[in-house]
């Protein structure tokens, strides 16, 4: 199960560029660096957004709405029939200029809180199928469990 990219259309580059737009905007003034790490299914999201400061002293930062919005967008707009939907991402942004961005289709997301039920998953896979070669051994595990006995 290879992380390769898939190459992105041009609206999901216009998407990104309003994540990071956004991001950068609603920073404080003598932001140095800004991480987001999103974790998704179609039923729940988790968000932390977190700003460093050029002595490297962080701070959360609330996630715009607009960006939370763009991501869950994002994710319907990125899915593809064999690999699926990604569950997780992580930007970051550099007062420098740079713009990093990795989608995670593969490992099992992290929710703050309380963890997703099986069957959340199971209304994910549902929503955004996947090939059995995509499907992680984690995955077919909760969906197994969510699935009715009989």
């Amino acid at each position: 199960m290879g992380e390769e990219a898939m190459p992105r259309t041009e609206a999901q580059e216009n998407i990104l560029k309003e994540v990071r737009m956004s991001l950068v905007r609603n920073s404080p003034e003598d932001w140095h660096e800004i991480i987001l790490s999103a974790s998704m299914l179609y039923s729940r999201s988790a968000f932390d957004t977190r700003v460093a400061y050029a002595d490297r002293k962080q701070e959360r930062m609330n996630t715009p709405i607009d960006v939370k919005m763009n991501l869950m967008d994002l994710r319907e707009r990125m899915y593809h029939e064999s690999r699926g939907a990604w569950f997780s991402v992580v930007f970051g942004v550099g007062r420098s200029g740079y713009f990093t961005v990795d989608f995670n289709y593969c490992n099992e997301p992290s929710f703050r809180g309380t963890a997703p039920m099986d069957d959340e998953y199971a209304s994910d896979l549902e929503r955004f199928p996947r090939s059995p070669e995509a499907t992680p051994e984690w995955l077919r595990r909760k969906i197994e469990a969510a699935a009715p006995e009989g």
